[in-house]
């Protein structure tokens, strides 16, 4: 993907999550679009893993994804309707996605700006996968908290 498709990907997923974060939503142990925006963010980020310090690069990416969600996941709001638990973001929720975004942004340009040999193609392509690991991380939060309450 070029430069550009990967911006207006990025952009899409990224409005798509916000979007999601702050409707009420049931607490459902589902992955679909977690793996959906998974695959898409492998799909960006392989062709450009080149050595072992992508595959480092990654897992730095994949703590910091992990990091933020723990810490995002807490600002959720998780409530009983009819029997049904629900989660819904609020006004903190999204401030913290756009400060993990804004990590993410700055983690990406600060690495792959020491020229690390194998990774000049990385730079831009990791953040759909960023969000997906993300959005995996603070499910499993979510999940933890309702089951807690139970």
């Amino acid at each position: 993907m070029t430069s550009l498709q990967n911006l207006v990907v990025a952009v899409a997923v990224i409005a798509f999550v916000l979007y999601r974060q702050i409707r009420k939503s049931e607490v459902q142990d589902k992955m679909k679009s977690m793996l959906i925006i998974g695959v898409i963010g492998l799909v960006e980020i392989i062709p450009g893993i080149q050595n072992v310090n992508g595959i480092l690069f990654i897992v730095g990416m994949v703590v910091l994804a992990a990091v933020m969600a723990l810490i995002r996941a807490q600002s959720y709001q998780v409530f009983q309707e009819n029997g049904i638990w629900y989660r819904q973001g609020h006004a903190m929720s999204v401030i913290l996605w756009i400060v993990a975004i804004g990590l993410h942004i700055i983690y990406d340009q600060v690495v792959t700006g020491l020229q690390i040999p194998g990774m000049e193609k990385l730079s831009g392509t990791s953040i759909v996968l960023y969000i997906a690991v993300s959005l995996g991380v603070q499910r499993f939060f979510l999940l933890r908290r309702v089951n807690m309450l139970k």
